[in-house]
């Protein structure tokens, strides 16, 4: 799933939105286990070498501020949203 989808997140939030009844509950277990997806995916690329590049780092550090923006506009989201909204 991870190869077809990217990290694997659809088919997860299609089963979990089925079994979580709180939003809360629901967005915390999908980022963790986004977060648990994607570390190991750094994991090995660490371990292949592929992440020892200057400018990739410098790309990461020049994109974090639009993280943090994301992170901020996605908690007010979904703090706006009923959890039929959230499903939908």
């Amino acid at each position: 799933m991870g190869t077809l989808f990217g990290a694997g997140a659809p088919p997860y939030v299609m089963y979990l939105t089925r079994r979580i009844e709180d939003k809360a509950v629901l967005r915390a277990t999908i980022a963790t286990m986004a977060v648990l997806s994607v570390g190991v995916r750094l994991l090995a690329f660490a371990v292949a070498g592929l992440m020892f590049n200057r400018e990739l780092w410098i790309v990461c550090v020049l994109l974090a501020p639009m993280a943090a923006l994301g992170l901020y506009a996605g908690h007010r989201a979904h703090l706006r949203f009923s959890r039929v909204q959230v499903l939908r």
